[in-house]
């Protein structure tokens, strides 16, 4: 008798172990899990692709703009202006649709670094944009964008880094695809 209660003991044991390595506390399975954190990532992907076409489409909206021209001397201020004025709208639009994101718990934490490091290069971006909206003459601009910001230049590598984290995590869920982390490196700032 002691010996069928300690081969039900071992059977239950390893149903438990079994039903603890299948699934978390709230019944979802290893399974589930992945599809959630790949449907984050699909998500993910779908907002970024249409927010940043619509920031590479900037370049043919003002081709004259201070970001885009070869020599720095031939600019249109007020394409400059525009320009950069649509570009942090969308990255406006950009961090409210991600944040808008609902994170898996695999997710979560890089989710609230990456949404972090975005809002630190937007809100440099958002003061860029104030100083260049009271500027009157072309020749102001460099000021703006070429002046070393050591917080800028932080925050961006900051954010690089995430870039390429954010793509290995999403191919830890055979999410594949090709985030623009270079562009991240080259933000909006003269060449």
């Amino acid at each position: 008798m002691p010996l069928r209660i300690l081969s039900l003991f071992v059977l239950i044991a390893g149903l438990v172990l079994v039903a603890i390595g299948c699934g978390d506390n709230d019944g979802e399975t290893r399974e589930d899990a992945s599809a959630a954190v790949s449907e984050y990532f699909a998500d993910y992907v779908a907002i970024d692709q249409d927010v940043n076409g619509r920031i590479r489409a900037l370049k043919t909206a003002y081709p004259d703009n201070y970001f885009d021209v070869a020599d720095k001397t031939k600019f249109s201020l007020q394409q400059t202006k525009d320009s950069f004025s649509e570009y942090v709208a969308l990255f406006d639009e950009f961090l409210d649709r991600f944040e808008d994101l609902t994170a898996p718990e695999q997710v979560q934490n890089l989710h609230r670094r990456t949404l972090d490091a975005n809002q630190a290069v937007n809100a440099i971006n958002h003061i860029r944009l104030d100083l260049l909206n009271g500027l009157t003459t072309a020749e102001e601009v460099d000021a703006i964008f070429l002046a070393d910001d050591p917080e800028f230049a932080e925050a961006v590598t900051v954010q690089h880094e995430l870039c390429v984290e954010f793509e290995e995590r999403a191919a830890d869920y055979n999410v594949v695809y090709d985030l623009p982390c270079a562009e991240v490196a080259e933000q909006p700032a003269a060449d």
